[in-house]
Formats: structure tokens, sequence, C-alpha cells
């Protein structure tokens, strides 16, 4: 079976941007939860779209908040089939930017390096103490069922996927009736242009620090959609992945069990408030099948406006769809 044909089992992902949500009257930028326009106080209504795949009701996004569909259909540039997948359900062939950044990424994966037993341990540890009761007691029930699969059907396949943003006011100079009125006149136009300049200056440096602060806040808030402790929901695999790291040296950590390996992995994390891919650089491996072999984990995807979920495609020794949901 060749990669194409691999890819036409992948199932659905969500679109490829984030939608931004406008006011219907001033065209002013909402967050998410806006009852009112802030500007305007207009009340803002919600574009409620059912999904195709599972028929949930969405407000105003591009994929489905339940199983991560597109809510859009793509069309194929090879057989013109329409689909809500990522990849072209007659063909195989990638019809989404994700779908064709997934294969583009996977061809180019290094090999990563080989990560001590103590350093493993103490990755292990930290995601574990990170759990709470609820996520461990999911864990451990997947990672049991991995268990069992691995001594009862080690050579089948596994189990398919569960479905997947002043006002500066000069005081007004009262004017000066007097015989000195030449005078000032004359010592107004030497300081005239000082004047505005230094108010120039001063809205200019008032404009540049609401800036920063607006920038601030958008880079604070697109971090904290990804930053934080995943799981995964998928039954194939028990992966737990720590992100929290990505604000300062987009650097994350993975715990992944599966039936044919079980790994602890040092990530490299890309992420752009749009677009989010993670891939491994270092590698612990707890345990492989004998006919298996090392190889990269890969993941591209996308996260939810929300934050709380993040869906895409994961490869290692297979490639499938993974959804992620925070912890």
């Amino acid at each position: 079976m060749d990669l194409r044909d691999n890819y036409k089992t992948l199932g659905n992902s969500f679109n490829q941007q984030v939608k931004e949500f406008k006011c219907a009257s001033c065209s002013s930028n909402l967050e998410k939860d806006d009852a009112f326009c802030p500007e305007c106080g207009t009340k803002v209504v919600q574009e409620i779209t059912i999904c195709r795949v599972c028929s949930t009701e969405n407000n105003s996004q591009d994929f489905c908040s339940d199983c991560g569909a597109n809510l859009k259909p793509h069309i194929c540039t090879s057989c013109n089939t329409e689909s809500f997948e990522d990849f072209c359900e007659s063909c195989g062939t990638a019809i989404s930017e994700l779908g064709q950044s997934f294969v583009q990424n996977t061809k180019t994966l290094i090999q990563p390096q080989v990560m001590s037993s103590e350093e493993a341990d103490i990755i292990l540890k930290s995601l574990q103490a990170q759990l709470t009761p609820e996520t461990k007691k999911m864990q451990e029930k997947m990672r049991q069922r991995i268990i069992l699969q691995r001594e009862r059907e080690f050579s089948q396949e596994r189990e398919e996927r569960i479905q997947n943003y002043k006002t500066s006011g000069l005081k007004k100079v009262q004017t000066i009736h007097t015989e000195e009125l030449k005078k000032i006149q004359s010592q107004m136009k030497t300081f005239s242009g000082y004047i505005k300049r230094k108010v120039e200056e001063k809205e200019a440096e008032e404009r540049r620090i609401e800036e920063a602060q607006k920038a601030e806040e958008a880079r604070i808030r697109m971090l904290n959609r990804v930053n934080g402790l995943w799981v995964s929901t998928v039954a194939r695999t028990s992966i737990t992945l720590d992100l929290i790291e990505v604000s300062n040296s987009n650097v994350g950590k993975m715990y992944l069990v599966s039936s044919v390996h079980e790994t602890i992995d040092i990530l490299k994390v890309n992420w752009n408030g749009n677009n989010i891919e993670f891939y491994t650089t270092k590698t612990f491996i707890k345990w492989i099948s004998p006919e298996a072999y090392r190889v990269n984990a890969h993941f591209s995807g996308r996260v939810s406006e929300d934050g709380e979920m993040m869906t895409g495609y994961m490869s290692s020794a297979e490639n499938w769809q993974e959804v992620f949901i925070k912890n």
C-alpha cells in the first residue's frame, strides 16, 4: 500500500483559517464570547453552521467543535471530488493547506537524537504530576487497553479514531489681549514648531505603547491557546503532551504509548496562531516491537479558538488523524 492509500483513511480535520469575528454594524473586531459590540453596542448574532459529518451546531467557526471536521468542503484539483476532509476521499490527494503541509513536512524530518533514561524519567514524572485525577484515570484506561492490544492483536489493524482570538488633549491656550500680543506672537512662532513636534512625538509614543500592549496581549492570547498539558483521545494511542514551554523556547515534551512502541520525546514546536506543528528531536524508547523501527513523531494541525481542542494529522510508525484535548 503506498502513502497516498494511507492518506485516504485519515478521516476529517478542520479548516485552514480561524475565522475573525467582526461587528455587522461597524466592522470592529469582536472576541469570541462578546454578546454586544464594545464599540457601537450592537448585539452580536453568531452564525450557526451544522457539521455535515456529525450534525453538531457550530457558532461562526470553520471547523466542527465536536469532531473537528471541516465545515466548508474542499474540491480536489485532481478528480473534482467534494470533500470535508484534508485528503480526497476518492484519490487520496492532499486538498487543503493542512494536508499538503503534513505531506511535505513529513518528508523532511531529521533523525532524532537518543535521550538518556534519566532524562526520560524526569520528563515522564513531570508530565504525570500535571495530570488531573480524571485525566489520569482516562490515560491509564487507555494505556491498559493498548497493552492488552499488544498482547492479543499484535499484527492486526488498530482501532480507528474517535471524532476533533485618547485622547490627547492640549489645554486650550487663553488668548491674551494686551500690548504684549505682538511680542508673544513672535515668541509663539518660535515655539509653535517645537510644541507641535513635542505633541506629535507624545501622541506617537502613546500610540506605540498602546499598539505594543495590544500586540503583547494578542501574543499572550495566542500562546495560551496552545500552552498547557494535552491528552490524546484517539483509541489507538495514549499521548500526554506538554506545550507549556512554547512561550520561550519552542520546546515540548511527549509521552506516547502505542501497540508497537512506547517513547518519551522532546519536541520542536512551531506555532503561528493558525498552524501548529511539532516533531521529535530527541527520544527515549521504553519499549518497541521487534518488527518495528524508530521513526520521528510528527504532527501538523490547528487549535480551536477557545484553546480546548487541537486536531490534525500524526505520523509515527503509521499515519492517522489525532485529536487532543486540554487537561
